[in-house]
């Protein structure tokens, strides 16, 4: 059985490999942006197991590896020098430590040893280096692929997302939980951003840039996708992706400001009518969310301004209080070299403990 299943496999695998060996920057992007999941469109439709636990972003990871190999003769002419050059050698002693120290050294002391499950939970940090050299050298050769197929996944998802919304057509997960107990506000959350949360920044970035003779191909697509991904970010309710929201538009401004001598107030006016057509666009999809929108936009320059929102209450990650008291005394304990990494035993009782 386990031959047969092999087989089919390779069967499958053939013609993806015929296609990344004749279209390899091609091919390297679409991977790269399904291994990480948009809109929980893999883990929604081809969650099974091939061998074991061997699923389809392994698959995604193999097609990465033999990206890479297809151009290892460019690999060997690009110098890997400047920034990079000395990121990579912080990561070196960040693994260092983190194999090391936190992944053994820590847990021997703390009697929590069990270096082989932490060895197998961390696989992702060799997928993780993959995708960083591949991503380095890829992006050398052109970045035209990444921007055409990050915003045509991103497009096709987004729409299919707020056609899900509305409709109530089940053709993206997302999860729904209520934003401040009895206040009947439910935060709606995509159930996987990927790559294509990239579109936003894109899009402000884009937008600013627009009349300087540079350009940009497919802009009313990147616009139209850049709204619904602020919007998307927006329902989650989330005090973090507002702040984000407003993060990117000001540090855009500041670096095109910069870049290209631009007024910053000019800069910022521009945001006006895309922000009109943001407001439009949620009171037609989603009309209650307007006003769910502006309670915690205003909650959160209150929290940031006064360290209360308006209701008069604070937040602990912001005070240090609550939980955090224990975390900064296991901090305090364990200064030297921290905690370690721990797995946890399940008993009979239903919850985690180590």
């Amino acid at each position: 059985m386990i031959i047969l299943k092999f087989s089919v496999l390779l069967l499958c695998l053939f013609p993806l490999i015929r296609i990344i060996w004749d279209k390899p920057d091609l091919s390297f992007w679409i991977l790269l942006n399904f291994y990480f999941n948009p809109g929980g469109l893999i883990t929604k439709y081809f969650n099974i197991n091939f061998l074991g636990r061997f699923n389809l972003t392994d698959i995604f990871m193999l097609g990465i590896c033999l990206c890479l190999y297809r151009i290892r003769g460019i690999t060997r002419d690009v110098k890997i020098g400047g920034l990079f050059k000395q990121y990579l050698n912080l990561l070196g002693i960040y693994l260092i430590y983190y194999f090391i120290v936190y992944g053994f050294i820590a847990p021997y002391l703390h009697n929590d040893l069990d270096y082989v499950t932490f060895l197998l939970k961390n696989r992702n940090i060799l997928y993780g280096l993959i995708i960083l050299f591949s991503t380095y050298y890829y992006a050398h050769r052109s970045l035209k692929y990444f921007y055409l197929v990050t915003l045509t996944v991103g497009s096709v998802i987004l729409v299919m997302y707020f056609i899900t919304l509305i409709t109530g057509l089940d053709l993206i997960s997302y999860s729904q939980m209520e934003r401040y107990r009895g206040s009947g506000m439910m935060r709606i959350g995509m159930s996987s951003y990927g790559l294509i949360v990239h579109l936003l920044p894109m899009a402000i970035v884009t937008f600013l840039v627009a009349k300087r003779r540079i350009t940009i191909s497919y802009r009313k697509i990147l616009y139209f996708s850049g709204i619904l991904m602020a919007l998307t970010m927006l329902l989650t309710l989330s005090r973090r992706h507002i702040l984000d929201i407003l993060g990117m538009i000001v540090l855009g401004v500041m670096i095109i400001s910069y870049l290209f001598n631009i007024l910053k107030i000019k800069a910022i006016m521009k945001f006006l009518i895309p922000l009109f057509l943001l407001i439009i666009i949620t009171s037609v999809a989603l009309p209650k969310y307007v006003g769910h929108i502006i309670k915690i936009t205003e909650d959160t320059l209150s929290l940031v301004a006064t360290g209360e929102d308006t209701r008069g209450k604070g937040n602990y990650r912001i005070s240090g209080t609550g939980d955090l008291l224990l975390v900064k005394k296991s901090i305090a304990d364990d200064f030297l070299i921290g905690n370690g990494y721990t797995y946890l035993y399940w008993g009979n009782n239903g919850m985690a403990t180590s």
